[in-house]
């Protein structure tokens, strides 16, 4: 199970829940760095909401893009998660198309 401010998901959802995690895995800072980054998702965890995702991530795909994002945020998962984040990756940056951000 995934442990975000000791609970425990099987199923990540909800843009505050996204929020915390954001802030426990001090994105903003990692953001900041020029490292790779690998996120390790466990294989008991079912799902990975686009709205939990949008949470934790937006803010770094608006700062970094969807290229730079994808160089440096790394993601270990099965292939339904993947699918998980690649939509939600793909909300996000057709969100900032139509608000005229950067991609």
């Amino acid at each position: 199970m995934s442990v975000i401010s000791g609970k425990k998901y099987k199923v990540l959802s909800g843009v505050d829940l996204g929020k915390r995690a954001r802030e426990e895995f001090n994105l903003d800072l990692l953001d900041e760095q020029k490292n790779e980054v690998t996120f390790f998702v466990p294989e008991d965890v079912f799902s990975v909401n686009s709205s939990f995702f949008s949470g934790m991530f937006q803010a770094s795909l608006k700062e970094l893009g969807e290229k730079e994002f994808r160089e440096r945020y790394k993601f270990e998962c099965d292939d339904i998660i993947m699918m998980n984040i690649e939509n939600g990756i793909s909300n996000i940056v057709n969100t900032m198309d139509l608000l005229g951000g950067q991609s």
